[in-house]
């Protein structure tokens, strides 16, 4: 691999910006998994828009199936790539064959000193989509770097921004926030935008500067420009007046660990994982502007009814004439649930810094309701009597992922020492009714534990979502004359603790 170049600084490179800002969540969901992230060279992203579904296609879970191979992070698992030598191929999944050679590799380490690993590629494995000049000027731009981006692209901003600057300097040096003045915080701020947006769309020469959308992106940019730049001087006095409704409601999440989602009054037609809402919720501390905190909660409810409808279409039988819908009753208990998981400590006053630092009327009527819905949900949390909560309904869990298989498949010594301290007769087994007994006994535990997947996940009741699907809904086709050694870790295990009554007959099932 050769050496990274001053102009593939990762640090400048617009697609790890967006997966560090706009998309924390993946990148964080991507650290704590170990998973594989694909970088592409800035030089390949002029012009990109760096959105949700490009990111995710360069970025990979290792295959439970082949060693060397790497699955798409999607719901679907619908990409295979495979990475030997300094390089990647693209091998099903994708619109066309690539081969990208690895530029460069980087190890970080997650929270618990795991390593990941981050490369930086030769080339693109999905084309993002290209933003002309017209559309890109249109485009809402929420995070701190996108808005500044954005106003900087016009030269006739520059001494305006100068000024600005000069503003914001004096405020962060100067200006002394005191307890239980924010009223004339917002006051001052909000009087600062409103100067500097007038004066920017005075000078502005854009062709489009006339058309309300683009009026709107310089008012928001503006708005998250100054506010972003104010926000470590601002928020900790936020967090300081609301610290006491902040503790409330920790205490209460606290004491609702280990309520399922059929006790919080979920409908058992809407109880499934939802891992990606909450990390995005999770994620609402790292946020800076109000609007891209205000974006944040509505992907929260936006994946958070996709994900429900998904399970609710995967489940109905196609026969049944009557369709299920998720109502605003409905919702309203899938929200405190997500709440409680995603854990985020300063909720109350992450939602007062949406409400009275951020003034532009287009996105506050857009996504007004985003914000009413989540204070609703915890007005429901924190008014609720739970102490008299009926008890968890017990259901076998069934669908067992491979890497729990795998984690059993693996243990063979461990437990086969354990058997007598199990009460079990230690009668000698085929390695077949091993295995069988081996999943019935993990199958019950699985189900005594009430649905606790240890670092998997709960189903809409409460813990810390670590992984969003465990095996991928079609496995990739491989090449039958791949060499034995090349298998991953689960097919190895499974190989190598063959089942000894297995038939040479193709229909047959080892498990009977």
């Amino acid at each position: 691999m050769s050496r990274m170049s001053k102009e593939d600084d990762l640090e400048f490179n617009p697609f790890y910006e967006a997966l560090q800002d706009k998309y924390g969540g993946f990148f964080k969901r991507a650290q704590d998994k170990q998973f594989l992230i694909c970088i592409p060279r800035s030089s390949l992203l002029k012009n990109s828009i760096m959105n949700a579904a490009f990111i995710e296609s360069h970025i990979f879970r290792p295959s439970p199936f082949f060693q060397g191979q790497y699955l798409t992070t999607d719901k679907a698992s619908k990409g295979t790539i495979e990475y030997e030598n300094g390089v990647i191929k693209t091998i099903e999944g994708f619109p066309k064959d690539v081969t990208a050679k690895v530029l460069y590799e980087e190890t970080g380490y997650n929270k618990d000193y795991k390593p990941f690993s981050i490369l930086l590629i030769d080339q693109l494995l999905v084309a993002p989509p290209k933003a002309n000049n017209a559309e890109d000027v249109l485009h809402l731009k929420t995070s701190f770097i996108e808005c500044k981006t954005f106003l900087m692209s016009f030269k006739e901003h520059v001494n305006i921004l100068a000024n600005i600057n000069d503003e914001i300097h004096q405020f962060n040096t100067n200006y002394m926030i005191l307890p239980g003045y924010l009223d004339d915080v917002e006051t001052r701020l909000a009087s600062m935008c409103s100067r500097a947006t007038k004066a920017i769309c005075k000078a502005n020469k854009h062709p489009k500067k006339h058309d309300k959308r683009f009026q709107d992106n310089i008012s928001n940019s503006v708005e998250s420009y100054i506010v972003g730049s104010v926000h470590h001087k601002v928020f900790p006095v936020i967090r300081d007046e609301l610290k006491a409704k902040d503790a409330a409601l920790a205490n209460r999440i606290s004491s609702l660990d280990g309520v399922t989602g059929d006790q919080l009054g979920i409908r058992d037609e809407f109880i499934c994982p939802l891992p990606e809402s909450v990390v995005e919720l999770a994620n609402l501390d790292n946020l800076t502007t109000p609007l891209e905190k205000l974006m944040a909660l509505k992907t929260t409810i936006d994946r958070l009814t996709e994900g429900v409808n998904t399970a609710v279409e995967e489940r109905q039988n196609p026969t049944d004439k009557e369709q299920l819908c998720l109502t605003s009753d409905d919702l309203l208990p899938i929200l405190v649930s997500l709440i409680i998981q995603s854990k985020c400590p300063y909720l109350e006053s992450n939602l007062y810094y949406i409400q009275h630092f951020h003034w532009s009327d287009s996105s506050k009527d857009e996504f007004g309701y985003i914000l009413v819905t989540f204070q609703a949900a915890l007005e429901f949390l924190n008014s609720t009597d739970f102490h008299n909560l009926r008890p968890a309904k017990q259901k076998l869990n069934k669908e067992v992922g491979i890497e729990k298989i795998l984690e059993i498949a693996s243990k063979d010594n461990e437990e086969q020492a354990n058997q007598n301290a199990a009460n079990i007769h230690p009668i000698q087994l085929s390695r077949s009714e091993k295995q069988l007994e081996r999943i019935t006994r993990m199958l019950e535990e699985t189900t005594a534990e009430d649905l606790k997947y240890k670092d998997e996940y709960k189903p809409l009741g409460l813990g810390k979502p670590t992984r969003y699907s465990g095996v991928p809904d079609v496995i990739p086709l491989q090449d039958p004359s791949r060499k034995r050694e090349q298998l991953g870790d689960f097919l190895s295990a499974l190989q190598n603790d063959g089942f000894d009554t297995c038939s040479s007959d193709a229909n047959s099932s080892p498990f009977g």
